[in-house]
């Protein structure tokens, strides 16, 4: 009997120590839920690709910038890599069907104005968040290629963006898609997008 209950402790000393985990050499590292064999992540490959830009050197449709977001888990403001993916040529199509679903949330445009949609993506690189994650929309405004509103009838227009869908739950190392519509005088050829917010940092994009 005693033998018995010797082999029985031996047996559960092996599976303990078989199953114990070195929480400080895996305290970076992530599960995918997404990957069936449970790949695990490490967050220190993940690596910011996004670069600074500016008024006189704005990024293009593709690029990835940089621009500030605030941290709700750390109280304050840190970058994200930015790209802004898309925009829609048939964006007056888009903002009609939304405003059939959404009635209440109508967009609407003045006499002279078109409407614009498009898709940005929001990478987090050494933004943590709480587990359930954070959204990824950013802060924009849209001016005239002198970082200016724009003036209609020597009236300045600030320009409403609106988020028709964006992504929820994402992660520090996670990605997520917001698309947006807005509103600008028809007649304006190239303008400025600029992601970030006020006196931070801000990712300048020329279309």
């Amino acid at each position: 009997m005693k033998k018995i209950k010797v082999i029985f402790v031996l047996f559960l000393v092996f599976i303990i120590s078989g199953c114990t985990i070195d929480i400080s050499k895996n305290k970076d590292k992530v599960i995918d839920k997404n990957n069936k064999d449970d790949e695990i992540i490490d967050l220190e490959e993940v690596k910011s690709v996004g670069v600074s830009s500016s008024i006189d050197n704005p990024l293009n449709i593709g690029d990835y910038g940089l621009a500030s977001k605030y941290n709700v888990y750390l109280g304050k403001y840190k970058d994200v890599d930015v790209k802004l993916s898309k925009i829609y040529e048939n964006s007056e199509e888009i903002v009609s069907k939304y405003n059939l679903s959404n009635p209440d949330k109508k967009i609407t445009k003045q006499t002279g104005f078109k409407y614009v949609v498009l898709d940005y993506e929001v990478t987090f690189f050494d933004f943590e968040t709480e587990s359930f994650g954070d959204n990824v929309h950013l802060d924009i405004e849209v001016v005239d290629t002198t970082n200016n509103n724009f003036v209609v009838d020597k009236v300045k227009q600030v320009i409403e963006v609106h988020i028709l869908k964006e992504d929820l739950g994402i992660v520090n190392g996670g990605t997520g898609t917001v698309k947006v519509a807005f509103a600008i005088p028809s007649n304006i050829g190239n303008y400025l997008i600029k992601f970030g917010t006020y006196d931070h940092t801000i990712a300048y994009y020329k279309v």
